[in-house]
């Protein structure tokens, strides 16, 4: 039985990437937006019912947005689309037969609640000053352990990027829009 390719709408922004630069999939549906920053999330949800399998937002790396917070607005978009789907998530099953509880659902949005506003508090702290772990971890009073998954996350996010290292203590700064 050979498999079908999945329908997937991606939603790109203008000034991510060139035209040119990628090859799309003829299963992908490019819609090329100013900011995807700037995407209502019920969009995307009705791309879902028109039979998308699947749908991608592509926006500018952090920090280099174009509209300077455009990616970061995209990224919480996705809280909102959680916000938008309480009611399917708590009252049907996901496709392993499985239902979320609303007190599971309410610990899901308190956690990426959480976890956001740490990553924007260490992104406020370090932009001020570059800081080690152990001194993020006093000022957000959390273990340092925690902080530091925070970090390599938002290292892959290039939102903050080792500045140095004092002795064998890596020193980190938020990243600027330049």
């Amino acid at each position: 039985m050979e498999s079908k390719a999945p329908k997937i709408v991606c939603f790109m922004c203008n000034w991510a990437f060139c035209r040119n630069e990628i090859a799309i999939p003829s299963n992908v549906s490019l819609v090329r937006v100013m900011c995807v920053g700037r995407i209502d999330p019920a969009i995307a949800l009705e791309m879902f019912e028109k039979g998308a399998d699947a749908v991608m937002m592509v926006g500018c790396k952090p920090p280099d947005c174009h509209f300077v917070e455009g990616n970061l607005h995209a990224e919480r978009a996705g809280l909102r689309v959680l916000l938008g789907r309480e009611k399917e998530l708590t009252e049907s099953v996901n496709v392993y037969g499985e239902k979320l509880s609303q007190e599971e659902f309410d610990a899901l949005l308190d956690e990426i609640v959480f976890e956001e506003f740490v990553r924007h508090k260490i992104y406020l702290l370090t932009k001020t000053k570059p800081l080690s772990v152990k001194e993020l971890a006093e000022a957000v009073e959390m273990k340092p352990s925690l902080v530091l998954r925070q970090i390599v996350n938002m290292r892959r996010k290039n939102m903050i990027a080792l500045d140095h290292v004092d002795g064998t203590t890596p020193i980190y700064k938020a990243l600027e829009v330049k």
